[in-house]
């Protein structure tokens, strides 16, 4: 069934996440299942939890303290993925975990997930999924070198749409509310510029709100805008 231009009607979770469930919903895989509140911290700077988490509804933001203090948002982790599985060897977890929207996820213990990987030929999706996450943050740091604050809040608002996003008659729904400031946190800007680009947005039909939340309408012209020349697209709105 067709679904919004540039979106599928229904957006699939990861491969490695399907395999992981179907083995803890039928027992094989033990897992212990933990229900968070909004804005609850899932895992905290220091941490020396020895358990890969599976995410099965809701978002979760993953941040870092950078240089002064500053703080920089390197992920969102939605229904289907996997985090903790790069820090298998014993050590301090160095990111904060906070979910954005009520979440459900599964914790298992990192013994297990591998064990589970192994056994239940889950090798390749397990590689695709580290293959996935390379390109996005090679894109993303592509991003950071050739594209100014402007296009990378479309970049951002297209990849996190196409990977999180709720498809529907009307477009693309972001169901989980992110403030100005974490979208500032993900693109590298401040909260003004942020409220000021989201305004050009929805008075170029780019984007709009509905009951809180943002809609994309068609992903393909968001995902076209974001890759536009700057320098291009500014002389374009001075002529304007």
């Amino acid at each position: 069934m067709a679904g919004p231009a540039g979106a599928p009607a229904q957006l699939g979770h990861p491969e490695l996440g399907r395999g992981l469930r179907e083995l803890i919903e039928s027992g094989v895989l033990p897992a212990r299942l933990d229900r968070l509140p909004a804005r609850a911290t899932v895992r905290s700077p220091g941490s020396t939890e020895d358990a890969v988490c599976l995410i099965r509804g809701g978002v979760v933001k993953q941040s870092r303290a950078a240089a002064g203090g500053r703080n920089c948002v390197v992920a969102l982790h939605g229904p289907g993925d996997v985090y903790g599985d790069v820090r298998l060897e014993p050590g301090l977890w160095q990111d904060t975990l906070v979910a954005v929207q009520p979440v459900q996820l599964w914790r298992l213990r990192a013994g297990d997930f591998r064990t589970a990987v192994v056994r239940s030929g889950l090798q390749a999706a397990y590689l695709e999924t580290l293959a996935r996450r390379l390109a996005e943050q090679q894109q993303m740091i592509s991003d950071l070198v050739t594209l100014d604050s402007r296009h990378r809040l479309a970049a951002t608002l297209a990849r996190t749409a196409a990977r999180l996003g709720v498809a529907g008659p009307g477009g693309i729904c972001l169901d989980f509310r992110l403030t100005h400031e974490e979208l500032g946190a993900i693109v590298g800007t401040t909260r003004s510029r942020i409220s000021r680009f989201l305004r050009e947005f929805r008075e170029s039909g780019l984007v709009h709100r509905r009951s809180g939340v943002l809609v994309v309408p068609d992903l393909s012209r968001l995902t076209a805008f974001a890759t536009t020349d700057p320098a291009l697209e500014e002389r374009r709105l001075i002529a304007s």
